[in-house]
């Protein structure tokens, strides 16, 4: 990014004018002006751009993500910010007119040679936006343009481009997102020996598809992809994906790749429809009818179905028309006579069959063959198929014409619009019975109920439910989407590029291993690869879905695989918009995308994945709560409490074997194959990636650690950090005088309440409360809970928090009953699972600590309020250094 000094020397040889240098000052310090929305199915993404050292927030999948993509990747491009700007333009047209402008451009781009504002929108919006604002819209040579706004920056030395889905391609979105790890800093170079062989068989042969060059260099994708993203490699980065390797191509140099280019002859002509623009013509726009009343040098007046006028730029009118948005509207007095074949059909082809066999033997009458003679006449002058001349034309026979006078026509339309597309979805015998009075009232016959019928069934079946019953339902009933694009894969190219993760609650009573109670039910959450359907990891507790479930899912996807997604694809859900979260991908370079609120579709993946769960496991098991769906035909003796045997060790295990045994060995129909072959052909085919590997280390058990309210905390070199109020927390490092009174960032660890990690000069280390030391398996839940209860028996303030005397003192006298007892036995089953399985407390526990039960805590006989834990937990070994960007802020996301 550049420095104040750079970037003042980059505007004064550019020459901008000092209004444009404050506007680009105050982007630069203020972008995004607003927050990212999501509104009508738009997928807001949020990317770890290396090149702004930021998280860029775009509001579009297709437009401002492949923008700020293709900005990300561009060498030419410095700097580019989202929503940079808020510009309040008033313009005046040629009639004098005055038009208020608040426009807020989507991306500001920096270079060395311009500076220029963009804005995103799809080409057929841009087509009804250039209808609805004729002054401020119009086409320049296949581009739009706006000429208010343009003038306006202009004046202060910015550029202004209005860019649409047909300006970059979807496959090269797709490749530089498939070779963004090669592009990281941290990508190890391609060997010289494994360079030289490519370079060498390139001199030989001028291009190569990858699938010949690996085979004859001896190498994989990792080292090919390397060449591509440092330069090496000239290819097809913009025409052909790098999930073909048997397609995409490698070139010696560029001139090569322009020679067969050329020789291909890819160019095509975009001009789809050419349209006669003169007076009285009638056009087509988006599935409407005008009708051009003038014709100017400059402009075309249009009328609408309404009667309504306006004007619109020649220019404009003549592009659209040679796009073929606009189509001529058939004359019906010119319509030809004579069916095509398409149109035909059996019976009718036969006695044309017939009729033309008659005709050589001879055998009709002299009038008959005499009209038919004469109708293979008319076909012949015309140039249309003989045999065309001889289909009968019964269907066309009677009157055609519209026996509905123009009035009657008119109510029918009010009745549907009024009384039958509103929020009351009334029926259509009622819209039938306000159109009889109406057309009482207006003294006309009124039409019958069967006219009505078909008139509503004519209406669009989406637009009549998002009027009748809102905009989900005519969600749940639209079209489906099997792609998104032609060029663009729907669940990525690779494993672990796109990752869903969401939770939901398991249909399944759970007893408690200790007095063999029913516990209720646990959540779990799940996270999947999109593009192999493997599953990648899990986490069963008791817990409702909060930030730890998601910060223990990712740690269990680490800890089988070693790795992280590059991109987690989640709900709107609280836990997924915390700060401790959007830290966590921020820090390890993990972007985030959010499906549209009430759109089901867009987590098919994720609610296929609980189904099979629960239809081929969890529903075959005994205390299964499928029958509850019937709760009313449930009898005392079938009900899942009743009949529970599982404790959430035995069902969590049971699980696992289901997801990483049976399903990931069987054959997924839509993949052909197990999600472990595809798994395992997809890293052969797309580079293992092993930079990219995480280990499952301290460093990162604590970096998966919830952070403390507000965050920071302020240094007390000796008494440490005061979390929750009440308890103190000290290591060796807090005892220099040099941090005293620093605020620091504090995590808690949530299995471990004696322990919190404090971010001190640069790394992580261990502080310990040593009041809570002999409680330190109980985990931060179950402290709530003791509190609460403290509270609620009023042994203290209401406004303050148990001391941890008090609080080992309330334990050892407490003998748990109802509500309390119930949830301190779910949490003692979460910790022992998870302590069980090295995914619990970040420190492990001492064996010298009795944990088995809460009850056998004790208070510890010396409360002295400091203590350092053991070298051995805060060693520097262990220490996970930060820099600057550790903490971010999240004012604005």
């Amino acid at each position: 990014m550049l420095d104040q000094r750079t970037l003042v020397a980059l505007l004064d040889n550019l020459g901008t004018p000092p209004a444009g240098r404050a506007m680009i000052q105050r982007a630069r310090k203020e972008a995004p002006v607003r927050k990212v929305q999501s509104r009508g199915g738009n997928v807001l993404t949020f990317y770890q751009s290396r090149k702004m050292s930021r998280t860029i927030q775009t509001e579009s999948r297709h437009l401002e993500f492949s923008a700020a993509i293709g900005h990300e990747f561009d060498h030419e491009v410095i700097e580019y910010y989202m929503q940079p700007s808020v510009l309040n333009i008033e313009f005046i047209d040629d009639e004098g007119e005055v038009h208020q402008i608040d426009h807020t451009p989507d991306i500001l781009v920096i270079t060395e040679r311009a500076i220029w504002f963009e804005e995103w929108k799809p080409w057929d919006r841009m087509e009804k936006r250039a209808f609805r604002f004729p002054w401020r819209y119009r086409v320049l040579d296949d581009h739009w343009a706006s000429a208010p706004v343009e003038d306006y920056l202009a004046k202060r030395g910015i550029g202004y481009r209005i860019l649409t889905d047909h300006d970059i391609p979807q496959v090269r979105v797709e490749n530089a997102l498939m070779l963004e790890d090669y592009f990281s800093p941290d990508s190890p170079d391609c060997p010289a020996k494994v360079e030289e062989t490519v370079k060498e068989l390139l001199r030989a042969e001028p291009f190569q598809t990858l699938s010949d060059l690996y085979a004859k260099a001896q190498c994989g994708p990792d080292e090919v992809f390397s060449l591509i993203a440092s330069g090496t490699l000239v290819s097809d980065f913009d025409t052909r994906s790098l999930r073909e390797p048997r397609k995409f191509c490698v070139y010696r140099d560029s001139a090569v790749r322009l020679f067969e280019h050329a020789m291909v002859g890819r160019a095509k002509s975009n001009i789809t429809g050419i349209v006669n623009i003169a007076t009285d013509t009638k056009i087509s726009y988006d599935g409407r009818p005008h009708e051009v009343t003038f014709v100017g040098a400059q402009t075309v007046t249009l009328k609408n179905e309404t009667d309504q006028l306006f004007e619109l730029p020649l220019e404009t009118l003549q592009e659209l028309a040679a796009r073929g948005s606009i189509t001529m509207v058939e004359d019906p007095d010119a319509h030809d006579p004579f069916h095509g074949l398409a149109d035909l059909s059996e019976k009718q082809l036969r006695i044309a069959v017939e009729r033309q066999k008659c005709l050589v033997n001879g055998n009709i009458s002299d009038r008959t063959k005499r009209r038919f003679t004469a109708r293979l006449t008319a076909a012949k002058e015309m140039g249309v198929n003989e045999l065309h001349a001889l289909v009968p034309r019964f269907s066309d026979r009677g009157n055609r014409q519209p026996r509905l006078t123009l009035k009657a026509d008119e109510l029918i339309d009010e009745s549907i619009q009024k009384h039958f597309l509103n929020k009351s979805a009334p029926s259509i015998k009622h819209a039938y019975l306000q159109l009889q009075h109406a057309c009482n009232e207006a003294g006309i016959r009124s039409p019958s109920y069967e006219t009505l019928r078909k008139r509503v069934a004519e209406v669009n079946r989406q637009h009549a439910d998002l009027a009748r019953h809102g905009k989900r339902m005519a969600y749940q009933r639209g079209d489906l989407v099997d792609v998104l694009y032609a060029d663009t894969p729907v669940h990525g190219s690779r494993a672990f590029q796109y990752v869903h993760i969401d939770h939901t609650v398991l249909d399944m009573e759970v007893l408690s291993a200790e007095t063999n109670k029913t516990l209720g039910r646990p959540t779990l959450s799940l996270a999947i690869d999109a593009y192999t359907r493997r599953i990648l990891g899990l986490y069963l507790s008791f817990d409702p879905p909060s930030t730890k479930s998601t910060m223990m899912l990712i740690r269990d996807m680490v800890q089988r695989y070693k790795r992280l997604p590059q991109f987690l694809v989640v709900d709107n859900g609280p836990d997924f918009r915390s700060d401790d979260f959007r830290l966590l991908c921020e820090l390890m370079r993990i972007n985030i995308r959010y499906r549209p609120a009430a759109r089901a579709r867009h987590g098919a993946v994720m609610e296929r994945i609980f189904g099979a769960l629960h239809s081929e496991y969890v529903h075959n098991l005994a205390g299964n709560t499928k029958l509850t769906k019937y709760v009313r035909l449930v009898t005392k003796s079938f009900l899942p409490a009743n009949l529970a045997e599982w404790t959430l060790e035995l069902i969590y295990h049971g699980i696992c074997y289901w997801a990483f045994e049976y399903y990931d060995s069987l054959d997924h129909t839509v993949l052909g194959m197990s999600p472990r072959e595809a798994y395992e052909k997809s890293i052969v085919a797309t580079g293992a990636r092993e930079h990219r590997i995480v280990p499952y280390s301290r460093d990162f058990q604590i970096l998966t650690c919830p952070s403390v309210e507000r965050v920071l905390r302020t240094i007390d070199m000796q008494r440490g950090v005061k979390v929750n109020s009440n308890y103190w927390y000290w290591c060796q490092e807090m005892r220099s005088q040099s941090v005293h009174g620093m605020k620091v960032p504090v995590r808690y660890d949530p299995f471990d309440i004696s322990t919190v990690f404090v971010g001190i000069k640069g790394k992580w280390v261990a502080a310990t409360c040593k009041s809570l030391a002999p409680m330190r398996s109980m985990t931060t839940e179950e402290q709530k809970l003791y509190s609460t209860e403290i509270l609620e028996r009023k042994i203290t303030r209401k406004d303050v928090t148990p001391s941890p005397q008090l609080l080992a003192e309330f334990i050892q006298s407490c003998k748990p009953e109802g509500i309390l007892q119930k949830q301190l036995e779910r949490q003692k089953a979460n910790r022992d699972l998870y302590n069980s399985i090295n995914q619990g407390a970040v420190i492990k526990l001492d064996k010298g600590i009795v944990t088995t039960s809460i009850n056998s805590i004790r208070p510890s006989e010396d409360l002295e309020p400091a203590d350092p834990i053991s070298e051995a937990d805060s060693s520097a070994s262990d220490a996970f250094v930060f820099d600057e960007n550790t903490i971010p802020s999240f004012e604005k996301v």
